[in-house]
């Protein structure tokens, strides 16, 4: 099992990749959102927790990118 690259549009419009997890079968299924810690990477350890509960029948999203949380135009 392995998950699917996304893009989830945002409301300045840009675009944020995700790699997202779907379960077999007919849902409806349960979502967990994983996020990582600021400055994570892609070879943070998510996808593995994504694999968990993919297997467990869960739908499972994580970020693969670091996102800033300052404001647009301040220096973080």
């Amino acid at each position: 099992m392995s998950g699917d690259t996304v893009g989830i549009p945002t409301a300045s419009g840009d675009e944020l990749e995700a790699w997202l997890y779907l379960p077999d079968g007919a849902g409806p299924h349960p979502v967990v959102v994983l996020a990582h810690g600021i400055d994570a990477i892609e070879a943070g350890g998510l996808a593995a927790f994504a694999t968990r509960f993919q297997r467990a029948g869960w739908r499972a999203s994580c970020s693969t990118t670091a996102v800033s949380a300052a404001p647009r135009g301040s220096r973080a």
